[in-house]
């Protein structure tokens, strides 16, 4: 006869309690030896042996340092870099015009700049590495536009605002006008 069926035929247990009683002694078993391995872990914590010798590595201070071939020519402002271009006055107004001289560059956001408003509209958000390359590409665009409609800079400038070809005037053209003057 098996202890169990021993222990149920003394106390006369009945239905359910037949399964209950033996998962209970197998759950106060599980919580014993997890109170016991608890116990030692302490125990041994708190006498461990420590030896005498400590090995650790040496600290030094490092300071960093960034080697680039770039890094010993002299950094170059915003209107330096526009000054390189023969349309530099149209594109410091442009800059001026679409972000405020770049304090409202919608790219910094990201680390990253535009400034000119160079293909920034609702279907497209072009952000460049560099102030450098924005400039170039929003020069180069200039150039082939005003080669193509015959140095009509408003005509030009209603298309870089609006995107629509063949305009004489528009209120973009207006400011752009009232800022170039300024600006010359």
């Amino acid at each position: 006869m098996s202890i169990i069926t021993k222990i149920k035929n003394r106390l006369r247990i009945t239905g359910s309690w037949g399964f209950a009683l033996p998962m209970a002694g197998i759950l106060i078993g599980i919580i014993g030896v997890a109170c016991a391995v608890e116990w030692y872990a302490g125990w041994r914590g708190i006498h461990e042996y420590q030896s005498p010798i400590v090995f650790q590595m040496p600290w030094y201070e490092v300071e960093p340092t960034i080697l680039s071939p770039y890094s010993d020519l002299p950094i170059k402002t915003e209107e330096e870099i526009m000054a390189q271009y023969k349309l530099a006055p149209v594109l410091r107004s442009i800059y001026f015009l679409e972000s405020t001289a770049g304090e409202n560059d919608g790219c910094k956001a990201e680390g990253k700049i535009n400034g000119f408003g160079y293909r920034q509209h609702n279907s497209e958000w072009k952000c460049y590495n560099t102030f450098e390359e924005v400039v170039e590409v929003v020069n180069i665009w200039f150039e082939e536009r005003l080669s193509m409609n015959g140095n009509d800079i408003a005509e030009a400038v209603c298309l870089y605002n609006t995107g629509v070809p063949h305009q004489s005037s528009c209120v973009y053209s207006q400011n752009f006008m009232s800022v170039i003057i300024d600006r010359l």
